[in-house]
């Protein structure tokens, strides 16, 4: 502990993680209580706690000012959420105000014994597709762990722990990794160590999912081939928000370990629909009752950079509304209701829909038969600004709705849906172009341009072709056309049709 604990400008934080009691054992020790002070250069004064009952979690938040004397020296918050099976998701954050030559030491009771590990590793760079897991390592109190997010298993139960991150915080709600300054976790007598940097003006992190359960079967090839490419290590970042991703060379701020909250929750979509590990349900609630925490007032989602082309072409700055994304995030939370039942999910969906329909109404093109072609970008600031039609976003904002129209049988959203469908079937033949690939966009001069992705705008055809089918009867012949016309210009290209 003097060797650790001797360093300058570093906070240690010894996170004890009880194994040894039942599920409601292990409850009550998951409070205020999870957290508790060892050290005597520091106070720790608790500030502030709230708690949310939900249908599949409990939600605790709790905040604690650290002090030295008078002197405040940071803030340091834990969000909990206490799962209905039993497994617990925590995520702490440090945001220290003065750098300190003294540690400040913090426990919780945990016992590692012998235990395997595993963890995503890199040998070609930080590319989800090409990382691969680690071999399984065996461990014990004597095990010195890699600076790396771990799956652990012990008798006792099974972790998901992060490595301690430390990220300078920047503009616009990015945040820039550090990784020079992160910290392994560090496994003592019936403790781990977490040790945080103390310096001023970071954000130092570490989050975790315990279980008595085992959290992963690696057995089961396809499910751990999805963790490991949902990359919750490096490439991808949980934040308080949610996951956060590299942030575009197209964005500010930006830099190559700068990364911003995309509101879209994939990574969470991806998990509730995914079999092989227990990780993916208790993962995929949290992210859905993030997605409810983090709607605005609203209705949607801001996406918080400035993107420098949408500034450019449009005047739309840091901020905006991105309908692809913050549609993705409604979508996300009406398949969560479909599968956990919890009213708050539906009700997010619904606050989401009500705002889909007044700014379609305010920005939209009108096609020959009546249809819309509703834009893809606005902002609080410039509710004037006009900008493209991507034929993704359309066609997501189009399923979200009749998605919202079979839980809720409100004919608002019916008619918007079908609107925006009668828009696509007004233009279908002009969105191909000679080649047979589809445009990717409808401009603001009327033309089409721009490239589509390669399998995206298809793969939202063939969901359209499915809610037809379920509430018309039949598949639609003008999208039946656009997903033909894709598919060959794919197969002639020799290229993936999913």
């Amino acid at each position: 502990m003097q060797k650790i604990i001797g360093k300058k400008f570093w906070m240690i934080v010894v996170l004890f993680l009880s194994v040894n009691n039942s599920c409601g054992g292990a409850l009550e020790i998951w409070g205020q209580d999870f957290i508790k002070s060892q050290s005597k250069q520091f106070q720790i004064i608790h500030v502030f706690q709230d708690a949310k009952p939900f249908a599949q979690a409990e939600e605790w938040t709790y905040g604690w000012d650290i002090l030295q004397g008078k002197q405040q020296m940071g803030r340091l918050t834990m969000n909990q959420y206490r799962l209905k099976n039993g497994d617990l998701y925590y995520y702490l954050r440090y945001l220290p105000e003065q750098n300190s030559k003294h540690p400040l030491i913090l426990s919780i009771p945990i016992n590692l014994t012998d235990f395997t590990y595993r963890y995503v590793t890199y040998p070609l760079g930080y590319d989800f597709a090409k990382s691969q897991w680690s071999e399984t390592m065996v461990g014990d109190k004597d095990t010195k762990l890699t600076k790396e997010s771990m799956y652990i298993d012990d008798v006792a139960g099974s972790y998901y722990l992060s490595y301690i991150d430390v990220f300078e915080l920047q503009d616009k709600s990015v945040k820039k990794e550090r990784y020079d300054l992160g910290k392994a976790l560090q496994i003592s007598d019936e403790s781990i160590f977490l040790e945080f940097p103390h310096i001023k003006g970071t954000s130092v992190e570490q989050w975790g999912v315990l279980s008595q359960e085992r959290l992963v079967d690696w057995e089961d090839p396809m499910g751990t081939m999805h963790l490991r490419m949902a990359d919750l290590n490096r490439v991808r970042k949980q934040g308080q928000e949610g996951i956060y991703y590299f942030t575009p060379s197209s964005y500010y701020p930006s830099s190559p370990t700068s990364f911003w909250f995309n509101p879209a929750h994939h990574i969470g979509e991806l998990f509730i629909r995914t079999e092989g590990a227990r990780f993916f349900d208790d993962f995929g609630l949290v992210s859905l009752y993030k997605a409810v925490r983090s709607q605005n007032q609203k209705g949607y989602w801001w996406s918080t950079p400035r993107s420098n082309w949408l500034m450019e072409d449009y005047g739309i700055d840091s901020s905006f509304y991105d309908t692809r994304f913050s549609t993705d995030a409604a979508i996300f939370l009406l398949k969560g209701y479909d599968k956990y039942q919890d009213p708050v999910f539906l009700d997010a969906g619904k606050k989401y829909g009500d705002f889909l329909l007044q700014f379609a109404e305010d920005h939209h093109y009108e096609t020959e038969n009546q249809g819309w072609l509703v834009m893809d970008y606005g902002h609080d600031l410039r509710p004037e600004v006009k900008t493209h039609v991507s034929l993704n976003h359309l066609l997501t904002e189009m399923n979200f709705l009749y998605h919202l129209y079979i839980l809720t049988e409100d004919e608002a959203y019916y008619a918007l849906a079908r609107k925006i469908k009668q828009g696509v079937k007004d233009t279908s033949i002009h969105w191909i172009k000679e080649n047979g690939d589809l445009w990717y966009a409808y401009m603001m001069d009327g033309t089409y341009g721009k490239l589509d992705y390669p399998v995206l705008t298809l793969n939202d055809l063939r969901i359209s072709q499915q809610f037809f089918e379920k509430l018309e009867g039949e598949r639609d012949d003008d999208f039946e056309m656009l997903i033909q016309s894709k598919e060959n210009y794919l197969k002639d290209n020799n290229l993936s049709l999913w």
